[in-house]
Order: structure tokens, then sequence, then C-alpha cells
């Protein structure tokens, strides 16, 4: 029915918890129940869920480097798809061509190059500045322009 509270911290000289004895001497201050009022808000960026005495919360900002992952996870599900149509075998390794035409993309896949290419078997992966025989693959609201070839 009561709670004890004391101000502990590096600050106030307290590296760790103190003892009970020690903890008395302090003199807290005891809450009650009925002196506190917990409430939940959400904090921009966060979103939280209760439910009983269960309190979650999770930021879901999407910094640079998860945007960038992102795509790059993103590209490499277009890859693999591209892999299947054109009836790879799952062994094949191959080289991939992407046409830089959004900014975005092509910073995510430059930094995940080496992500991107494990996982779709990929022994090259250029940024053009042009295809003449490139495929066209929907990503997001975009249309990328790629070649892939069995090397």
């Amino acid at each position: 029915d009561q709670m004890t509270l004391g101000l502990l911290s590096s600050e106030n000289g307290y590296s760790e918890l103190p003892d009970e004895e020690s903890f008395e001497q302090m003199n807290p201050i005891v809450l009650r129940l009925e002196d506190v009022e917990i409430s939940i808000e959400n904090v921009e960026g966060w979103i939280s869920e209760s439910l009983e005495n269960v309190l979650v919360s999770v930021d879901f900002t999407i910094t640079p480097a998860l945007k960038q992952e992102g795509i790059a996870r993103d590209f490499v599900n277009r890859i693999q798809n591209l892999r299947k149509d054109s009836g790879f075998d799952v062994t094949d390794k191959i080289s991939i061509k992407l046409v830089d035409s959004n900014p975005e993309v092509t910073e995510g896949v430059k930094v995940f190059t080496d992500f991107i290419s494990q996982e779709v078997q990929a022994v090259s992966l250029e940024i053009v500045s042009e295809l003449t025989d490139g495929q066209e693959v929907e990503f997001e609201e975009l249309v990328l322009v790629v070649k892939v070839v069995v090397v």
C-alpha cells in the first residue's frame, strides 16, 4: 500500500543502492498509492500500449541508417524475384547493374553493397548512369532500371 522513494544517484554520491539501515537514515519520502497518479502519454516518435500491469513503448523513428537498410532489403527482394522470374538456378552467381535514378536508393544500395551481394549471390553490383537493355522494376513509388545476368 505504500512505496518508499529515495533520491539516489551518482550526483548525490551514491554509486550503488544503500543497505536498508542506511536508506532509513536518509529520511526517505513515503508515498502512498493515493498520493500518486500514473498516466500514460505518447511521446513524439514513440508509440505506447498498456494492458493490465504491462506497458510497452516502441521508438518508431526511421533514422537515415534504418531507411538505408530498408532500401537494401527491398532491393534484395526485387533482385531475388528477378532471379526467380528469369529462371536462374539457386547457385548461379550474378552481376547487377543499377541505373542511378534516385539518390536515396543509390545511397542505400552503396552503403549495403556487401550485404546485397551476399544475399543475392552477386559477384558485382555496379551503379551506372544509363542502361539500354535493363529491366524496369517497381520499387516503392519508383521504377528502377536494372540488369541482372548470370556470370
